[in-house]
């Protein structure tokens, strides 16, 4: 079945928890564990800078700007990127 395993002298042996190859590893676990376990209010902050696309407000501006009557020309975005640039 595993002759590799059965046919070699490999021992098994009990380790305590405080041997440093024990704590190095379980440091490792729980540092990957703290990191990638950021909880739901870090993930929801990730999202505050969409917000306003996720509660319409952006469509609503959008759909305003859209009905601007007369609808500015090209120049006029040219001069207003211009003066902010």
């Amino acid at each position: 079945m595993l002759s590799e395993v059965t046919n070699s002298d490999i021992w098994l042996h009990a380790v305590a928890a405080h041997e440093e190859e024990v704590c190095n590893i379980t440091f490792k676990a729980l540092k990957s564990f703290d990191t990638n376990h950021k909880g739901p209010y870090a993930y929801l902050k990730i999202y505050e800078a969409y917000l306003h696309i996720l509660n319409g407000e952006a469509e609503s501006a959008m759909l305003k700007f859209m009905k601007t009557d007369p609808f500015p020309l090209l120049e006029v975005f040219n001069l207003h990127r211009s003066v902010h640039h």
